[in-house]
């Protein structure tokens, strides 16, 4: 008989990012266990897009909340304005509220679940929290982000300590959690996994026709959410550098965030070296995109790189990387990038947008040479399959996020 696993997140299809791929990745996986079945309890964010319900093993259950609301539990703009201590604790709240209500209002079908598991942060793991006492079952945590602020950590201590296991993206978030719930048996760092049948090299010219880009132009691409954790305040600095006399280069911004609007006057100052598409795009056009690049700019943390870096690699396509952490607290005491990635198209620079200009204009040809090589697109594409291979690494944490 198949074992059911039910799946909390505020991530879901058909949102687009990166927390949103690993839900697809999970309902993917499922799809073709036969001893598991999966029900995933989200919100219905269906107005953002398409996408395919309830396949053979899968179930989603979507809770409908009112849009004001959704917008400001979920949206980029609104959850990097959370400046405030009532709007935190506003936004948990919420969360916690309807991802609770949303489950008990589903106590049949969590009771067929033979374990609870929880694809996000803290905002996922205290409603788990309290399901698991209410129905007497376990629960595992995919824990998608950092440990900061002290009060958090305080709450992610309470709340972590009846997990049964714990999946991290880094061995520093590892080690944090390590010390706030006093053991490290349970702990688990997973790489990220990248579909390698949906990122894949093209010819640059034929992607750039079909995303309908210049054919002749250097293209920079930044996709990521449009805010200062993903380095986007420094990129549109660099912007006055890299524009001050004509050139070649352009700079494609893809995403939504808070600094919209600097990219909307940026285009304007600029309108022959800006392109702005001020949403989320799919995988597929996002493919198309990295392969129409001669460079993807990445972010990282300090153990390990983006989800956008390791797509653009499977592409073929040279990356450049911030040296500094994502996460803001941790560049106020300058800490450094902890990792390397062993190829020739992977560059990282300073965090500063003076650095950031410089090493365009430097490395240009370079760059340019390294993205059309046959070998190193060949070597790129080795390394993800060897070392961020989907299949492999979502098995793993699947097994380990469901077993006793």
């Amino acid at each position: 008989m198949a074992k059911t696993v039910f799946l909390i997140t505020t991530h879901s299809p058909p949102g687009k990012g990166g927390v949103e791929t690993s839900t697809l990745h999970y309902l993917s996986f499922f799809e073709k266990q036969e001893k598991y079945h999966l029900i995933v309890l989200t919100y219905d964010n269906r107005h953002l897009g398409k996408f395919k319900e309830n396949q053979k093993n899968s179930i989603i259950l979507r809770i409908k909340i009112p849009h004001s609301l959704l917008q400001f539990m979920t949206s980029i703009k609104s959850v990097s304005a959370l400046n405030s201590f009532f709007k935190k604790i506003m936004y948990v709240f919420l969360h916690t509220y309807f991802l609770t209500v949303g489950s008990l209002i589903n106590l049949k079908k969590l009771y067929t679940a033979s374990i609870i598991v929880t694809n996000g942060a803290l905002v996922e793991v205290i409603p788990c929290y309290f399901l698991s006492l209410i129905t007497r079952k376990r629960y595992s945590v995919r824990w998608r982000t950092d440990l900061s602020s002290i009060t958090g950590n305080i709450l992610t201590k309470f709340f972590l300590r009846r997990a049964n296991t714990i999946v991290v993206n880094g061995y520093d978030i590892k080690k944090k959690i390590k010390t706030l719930i006093g053991t490290n048996n349970n702990i688990f760092v997973s790489a990220h996994g990248i579909d390698t049948k949906l990122f894949y090299p093209l010819y640059q010219k034929e992607a750039r026709k079909k995303a309908n880009l210049p054919i002749d132009k250097f293209i920079i691409l930044f996709v990521a959410p449009l805010n200062k954790v993903k380095f986007c305040d420094l990129l549109i600095d660099a912007a006055h550098y890299l524009f001050k006399e004509k050139t070649d280069i352009i700079l494609i911004f893809v995403g939504e965030g808070p600094l919209e609007n600097k990219i909307i006057e940026l285009k304007k100052q600029y309108p022959h070296n800006i392109i702005f598409i001020n949403k989320f795009i799919n995988q597929k056009k996002l493919n198309l995109f990295f392969n129409a690049a001669d460079i993807v700019i990445g972010t990282s943390d300090i153990y390990y790189p983006s989800r956008v870096v390791l797509e653009s690699l499977s592409c073929g396509v040279p990356v450049v990387i911030f040296n500094a952490p994502i996460h803001i607290e941790k560049r106020y005491i300058k800490t450094k990038i902890r990792y390397s990635i062993p190829l020739p198209n992977v560059f990282m620079v300073d965090p500063s947008a003076y650095a950031f200009s410089e090493f365009i204009f430097k490395n240009k040809s370079k760059i340019h040479k390294f993205r059309n090589d046959k070998k190193i697109i060949r070597a790129s594409r080795e390394y993800i399959e060897k070392h961020h291979l989907l299949e492999k690494i979502i098995k793993n944490e699947v097994q380990r996020l469901v077993k006793k």
